[in-house]
């Protein structure tokens, strides 16, 4: 069978390991798929581990959802132009501003800085254009995989896909889910961070129970915060206040929670102080 002749419904039958043997064994094919320059080609084809394959990883971030009952996995993919170069019409950030590119949190801090990370947001990346449902069925493989560890440690399973993205993949994977008939994947809570008001009318439109979603202020979209306010979705913003100082108690008129304590967004109005409804500022610091 074919890399294109492998349908979502074959995949979804198909277990980790074996998944896993067909990304490897096709990974040229896959590559080639992709459609990359001739420089992030070869850097995707010395990118791919040799034998474990995870797209879920964590970071410190995710990691402080443990002391609100909440086992976090986030995926990082090659932010913005980073593997297609700016010549190219595809991105991985459609609303991304030349001041959040120069800052990416996903490219230029934490572990992501290091050789180690920039290969596997290769990897990712070019799966993700290459064979976008055999990403997709390697997703929902951890996905069952983060759940029943949860389950068994009476935490939430919680998923971020868009890590260093925003091309809302979580979004559409949380809306399908929701529906699921597996009891594993309906437990699985989704969050992001969006520069797209689109994506956030959606959300506050749909109000699905398996996910959230918050508008990230960019220094300069002030018309998206406006309207996100007025849909009663949290804003992002990120202060440049040292750690350790009290960031601002408002923005914009809005109450600021410190989102540094969690990334679960869901659990702000009731770990976090949040008001109980509407719009609020989830206060970041300048990392």
């Amino acid at each position: 069978m074919t890399l294109s002749n492998l349908t979502r419904s074959d995949l979804a039958n198909y277990s980790k390991a074996r998944l896993t043997r067909i990304v490897i064994n096709r990974w040229p094919s896959i590559v080639e798929a992709a459609k990359l320059s001739p420089l992030a080609e070869r850097r995707a084809l010395s990118a791919l581990p040799s034998s474990t394959i995870n797209i879920l990883g964590s970071s410190h971030k995710v990691e402080l959802g443990a002391d609100v009952g909440v086992l976090s996995a986030v995926a990082y993919l090659a932010p913005a132009h980073e593997l297609f170069g700016e010549e190219d019409r595809r991105t991985t950030c459609p609303n991304a501003t030349p001041e959040c590119i120069a800052v990416c949190l996903g490219k230029y801090w934490g572990q992501m800085i290091f050789s180690s990370g920039e290969r596997s947001r290769v990897w990712k990346t070019a799966l993700r254009f290459g064979a976008p449902e055999l990403f997709r069925a390697l997703v929902i493989a951890e996905l069952r995989a983060l759940s029943r560890k949860a389950h068994k440690l009476g935490v939430i399973p919680a998923a971020r896909l868009d890590g260093s993205s925003d091309l809302g993949d979580g979004q559409k994977l949380a809306r399908e889910l929701a529906k699921s008939e597996s009891e594993e994947l309906r437990r699985v809570m989704f969050w992001d961070y969006t520069k797209s008001i689109a994506r956030v009318r959606r959300a506050q439109r749909e109000a699905l129970a398996n996910y959230s979603l918050s508008f990230s202020f960019s220094g300069e979209n002030f018309a998206g915060v406006a309207e996100a306010i007025a849909l009663g979705a949290p804003v992002a913003v990120v202060f440049d206040t040292a750690k350790g100082e009290e960031l601002p108690e408002m923005f914009a008129d809005l109450p600021v929670v410190n989102g540094d304590a969690h990334d679960a967004i869901w659990l702000d109005r009731s770990t976090l102080g949040a008001p109980s409804s509407g719009a609020y500022a989830r206060g970041l610091r300048l990392k």
